[in-house]
């Protein structure tokens, strides 16, 4: 039988019409968005094709992503804004997204892409910083040469301090033990100045790292450090006069003004600081403090029992003025310092110990604690020295006035000291229960428990108690062999080429140094 599937009749049923052409393509726009390559342009919609019509969200699979029907002439500004014709699969959509993100002008920082899937990715575009941070060289140092360097002149004060007290209290070895604070003392001094120096260069060379600083709320803590590592050098300047060295009367009167500078940033410290985190700091919960809010709120207190100390070799006149001061500098710290720690307390209740990088804050409120009550007995000892000179609060007699303040000093101290017994616990037991990495941090061991060594030294020989004493000697050892650790691990970090490890300032890569 002849095949029969040719047309009989040409003339009375004509051939069908070709389908039309393809609309032109834009080549030069595709290839700006990145779609250009050969499109078949097959049409879906005839018989041949319906069997194999994919299911919706599937992919043909002779049609690869990059040869997909796209409407011709995008304009970028439609890519850019999604608003662009919904093409036929999802895959195709998250080409479109990714192309769009390509054309984007450059961000300030890293953005994320959805995928199909719903993962995220972030660009890889570089971050723009106001301040490009350095990866070698001496400048890259003094970048990262932030304020917590001066918690190194902290625990290298108070060992001073604690060396020159268990001369006193053990004077069969008074000799070696004052000698060995002197020399802590030296080196105190070289350190302080290396640090202040570097700390000037680096808001000389990068200014903005200031005002980064200032409002980053972790950083500008770190201001408190600053005074107290000072007052530590002014207290053992005071100590080496009155331990008999000769020195006139513009050396003391040197000596006094530099505890007046002191005593004038510590309150400014512990002013502006706790203003400026109930103002521009952001605090989005009660989990993101920490004990460092204590830092400025301590160096008051610092300072005042810098000037107990300063008040010994003073004048009558000139002592009872730094005794009157210093005792309006502890009210201020230890208040304040009181309340920060019963937040704090209430943050660990509700949130648990703080994250790895602040653990070591956990020790902070040792350092209060154990420093107000050794001020409060050296301002007892010297009022009763200087109220009787200089017949301060006659109507009461200015000697029992005095000897009121010794005792109410002694139960302060000795009522602080218990206190400080519990945060000790919590400390110790936080510190060996995790494994916490090596940092600038460490400092935080020895300052804190440097004090409480002080105020028990100092009960031991005001009671006197044998007790009190053998706890001071102690607890000095375990001080000076932490600044022993600390100092070797920062050194062996800088010898073996891993100065970065402790070299680092957040402010530096922060969100405050990211151009808006």
């Amino acid at each position: 039988m002849a095949d029969m599937s040719y047309n009989v009749f040409p003339n009375v049923f004509p051939p069908a019409a070709p389908p039309p052409p393809p609309p032109p393509r834009d080549e030069a726009r595709m290839a700006s968005a990145g779609l250009a390559g050969p499109s078949p342009h097959r049409h879906i919609g005839s018989a041949p094709e319906a069997a194999h019509h994919p299911r919706p969200g599937q992919m043909p699979p002779e049609f690869s992503e990059r040869q997909l029907p796209v409407p011709p002439g995008p304009d970028r500004r439609d890519v850019e804004s999604g608003s662009y014709p919904a093409v036929a699969t999802e895959h195709a959509s998250w080409e479109l997204s990714k192309t769009a993100s390509s054309l984007a002008s450059p961000s300030t920082s890293p953005r994320e892409v959805k995928s199909p899937d719903g993962r995220a990715e972030a660009s890889s575009r570089p971050v723009l910083r106001l301040v490009e941070p350095l990866d070698h060289g001496f400048r890259a140092l003094v970048q990262r040469f932030d304020l917590k360097w001066y918690g190194s002149t902290m625990g290298t004060g108070i060992v001073a301090l604690i060396l020159f007290q268990l001369a006193r209290a053990h004077p069969s070895a008074q000799a070696p033990l004052t000698h060995m604070s002197y020399f802590f003392f030296f080196v105190n001094a070289v350190l302080f100045t290396a640090i202040l120096l570097m700390t000037i260069l680096r808001y000389v060379l990068y200014p903005r790292l200031f005002i980064f600083m200032m409002k980053d709320p972790g950083q500008s803590m770190y201001w408190g450090t600053v005074p107290m590592g000072f007052a530590t050098l002014v207290s053992m300047s005071a100590n080496v006069i009155a331990n008999g060295a000769g020195a006139g009367a513009a050396v003391i009167n040197l000596i006094w003004g530099l505890w007046w500078l002191d005593a004038v940033v510590s309150v400014g410290t512990a002013l502006i600081v706790p203003f400026l985190l109930t103002t521009i700091h952001p605090m989005p919960s009660l989990s993101g403090m920490t004990a460092g809010w204590l830092l400025p709120v301590v160096a008051p207190i610092v300072a005042s029992a810098t000037g107990a100390t300063v008040a010994a070799i003073l004048a009558p006149d000139a002592a009872l003025v730094t005794i009157i001061a210093s005792y309006a500098l502890l009210g201020l710290g230890l208040c304040t310092g009181l309340t920060i720690i019963a937040v704090y307390f209430l943050r660990l209740s509700l949130h648990k110990l703080p994250p790895l990088p602040h653990l070591a804050s956990v020790f902070l409120p040792i350092g209060a604690l154990g420093q107000a009550g050794f001020s409060a007995m050296q301002l007892g000892a010297q009022a009763v020295r200087v109220f009787p000179q200089t017949n301060t609060l006659p109507a009461a007699g200015p000697a029992l006035a005095a000897y009121v303040l010794y005792v109410l000093g002694f139960i302060l101290a000795l009522v602080l000291w218990g206190f400080a017994l519990l945060w000790v616990f919590f400390a110790a037991v936080t510190v060996t229960s995790r494994k916490y990495p090596f940092g600038l941090g460490w400092w935080a061991f020895t300052f804190p428990l440097g004090t409480v060594a002080l105020s028990s030294l100092t009960m031991g020989l005001e009671l006197p108690s044998v007790f009190f004493r053998v706890v001071g000697t102690l607890l000095g050892i375990v001080v000076m062999l932490n600044w022993g650790m600390v100092t070797s691990m920062i050194m062996f970090k800088v010898a073996t080429g891993k100065k970065f490890d402790v070299f680092k300032a957040p402010e530096l890569t922060g969100e405050h140094n990211v151009r808006k």
